[in-house]
């Protein structure tokens, strides 16, 4: 079984999966952290090549199909970014359940605020330039993040509440 956890920077995903992947006793799979430790670069040091974001877009969907060969079993967080590039939100829906954590935009701006200096494309943004990033890439990326399998507000359902519909939706028995 593999379940690919996608949604926007900030959204939850790392620990809504690695909640996941406990309670599954699953692998859990963070693929930022996983290009990382292949490509033995940060994702900054990627992004600040030339043709950065494009590099890093070309790495991450190489990384995810390997992965998705590689592994039976796994809960993964994808990057905010991963399922509008390169077919893969295709990829994911056809190798497992895609979830997709719809979080409201001002908890977005106000978790990114909080932590925007590790991520490459928000790094030098002011509150307002993030307030307008979030609604632009927002406004790009939901077609994406809206093929997914599930769709849930963490905002309005606990984890717990998720495994009951993970229970109901795919069958999944611990």
């Amino acid at each position: 079984m593999k379940i690919f956890i996608t949604g926007f920077a900030g959204c939850g995903k790392s620990t809504y999966g690695r909640f996941l992947a406990d309670w599954l006793q699953m692998a859990f799979i963070d693929l930022d952290d996983k290009i990382i430790e292949l490509e033995q670069r940060s994702i900054n040091e990627i992004f600040s090549e030339s043709n950065g974001e494009a590099l890093f877009r070309n790495i991450e969907s190489q990384h995810l199909k390997k992965i998705i060969q590689s592994f039976e079993h796994f809960v993964m967080a994808t990057g905010g970014g991963t399922p509008c590039y390169h077919n893969n939100m295709e990829l994911m829906n056809s190798a497992g359940t895609t979830i997709f954590l719809d979080v409201s935009k001002s908890v977005l701006q106000e978790r990114l605020l909080q932590c925007g200096t590790n991520r490459p494309l928000i790094k030098d943004l002011t509150d307002v330039e993030l307030k307008q990033y979030i609604d632009e890439t927002l406004l790009f990326r939901l077609p994406f993040y809206s093929q997914c399998k599930i769709r849930v507000c963490p905002e309005k359902i606990s984890i717990s509440k998720l495994l009951q519909i993970l229970e109901a939706d795919i069958k999944i028995k611990k």
